[in-house]
């Protein structure tokens, strides 16, 4: 019999996708740590927190996303 098999591999985001969440999660909180003293930089800080429930299902949604969308650029249909 003949072997066949696709090239294409588990896992083709890697961690590039959770790189990616992290930094565009972690952005808007390190820029409202400069400003301490607003009521909206306190919220960020607070809330885009990994340990915040919030903070915790952006970074999932965003990890699903950028997971999504990098391999289907690297599979390129």
């Amino acid at each position: 019999a003949k072997n066949t098999h696709l090239p294409l591999k588990v896992n083709s985001a890697g961690v590039i996708p959770v790189i990616f969440a992290s930094a565009f999660l972690m952005t808007p909180r390190t820029i409202a740590q400069l400003f301490p003293d607003s009521s909206v930089s306190q919220w960020l800080v607070t809330n885009l927190d990994f340990a915040h429930p919030i903070g915790m299902t952006l970074y999932v949604g965003l990890i699903v996303a950028f997971t999504y969308f990098y391999a289907f650029i690297q599979v390129n249909p």
